[in-house]
């Protein structure tokens, strides 16, 4: 091999070692910068004194009532503060991503309908905030959901309506069954 062709292997070299070293260093700091979670409900769990979870005939009243969450409705039953704290888990998880800042039509998100209607008053609001749950997004790993009131629809994780309707069937269990 010529001077001349080393000395172009050698140049080749390093412009690939600089690519790749850059590639990598930009690739370290991405992985810093995670991006930020956007909660579809930014509530505190601490603050919160009622809870009504809905599903179509169905509906469960929770309240706090001397540091104990209470059922209220369908019947009177004491049930386990952890019970409800974790149902607020969820929260935690965050939307997936704004699905339509003004839609036109809430059928097609199945929001006009809502399978689920999570709502929720914390200290000192004289007002619920409500979650509406609608349709599963295509793929059945995502729903779609919007907050009452405010006109963007999002993309929850699924486990948003599994927690509701876990959440359901453990409220509506017998009194005696409650912990």
């Amino acid at each position: 091999m010529s001077r001349k062709k080393i000395g172009i292997l050698i140049v080749i070299f390093l412009i690939l070692g600089a690519y790749v070293y850059s590639y990598e260093i930009g690739k370290g700091d991405k992985k810093d910068q995670s991006p930020e979670k956007v909660k579809v409900l930014d509530i505190n769990p601490e603050e919160v004194q009622e809870i009504i979870i809905k599903k179509e005939d169905q509906s469960v009243a929770l309240r706090m009532v001397e540091g104990q969450w209470r059922i209220k409705n369908p019947v009177d039953a004491s049930v386990a503060n952890e019970r409800v704290f974790d149902l607020f888990s969820f929260f935690d998880y965050g939307i997936v991503r704004v699905i339509d800042s003004n839609p036109s039509d809430l059928k097609a998100y199945g929001l006009d309908q809502p399978r689920y209607e999570f709502w929720i008053k914390t200290k000192g609001d004289e007002l619920f905030k409500t979650l509406l749950i609608g349709s599963d997004a295509p793929g059945n790993i995502s729903c779609y959901g919007k907050v009452k009131d405010k006109p963007k629809v999002v993309l929850l994780g699924i486990c948003y309506r599994q927690e509701l309707q876990r959440a359901l069937i453990d409220f509506l269990r017998a009194p005696d069954t409650q912990g």
